[in-house]
């Protein structure tokens, strides 16, 4: 949040806004402030929205930033670049712009570069899908 608040010093303009996953839902990288997780460095002032993520939207997202962009990104950062694309949908003009802090060798290990999720639908639920270190199942949500 050091990058809000300067960017606050610079244009008290900007909007910062935050990526969180779907309730029930898990993104490797991503916590709710619902849950108890707040960092130490997170000034809750400075955020003017927050926007929920499924996990299907990230993981597709992930796999995008590479397959098109050429973007070998981790699930947080596609997580990120989704709400940015959602949020972009949504503002008439400005500029949108994401911080990704998440790198794709992080997954090297797991299934996400290898499974074709194509065959999840937003709003299934999961079948125990293995991203990261954790297995899960669960909604997966979507952005609506």
């Amino acid at each position: 949040m050091g990058n809000a608040r300067r960017l606050k010093e610079h244009n008290p303009d900007i909007k910062v806004v935050a990526v969180a996953p779907e309730p029930d839902d898990f993104i490797s990288g991503l916590r709710r402030l619902e849950d108890g997780f707040i960092p130490p460095i997170l000034d809750i002032s400075l955020l003017d929205a927050r926007l929920m993520v499924g996990s299907y939207d990230a993981f597709h997202t992930t796999k995008r930033l590479l397959n098109e962009e050429g973007i070998f990104a981790g699930v947080s950062s596609g997580s990120v670049v989704h709400a940015a694309i959602k949020q972009a949908e949504r503002v008439e003009q400005g500029k949108i712009v994401c911080l990704l802090a998440d790198g794709g060798w992080k997954y090297l290990s797991t299934s996400l570069w290898t499974k074709d999720y194509s065959d999840l639908e937003r709003g299934n639920k999961g079948q125990n899908m293995v991203v990261s270190t954790y297995t899960f199942s669960g909604p997966l949500g979507n952005l609506s």
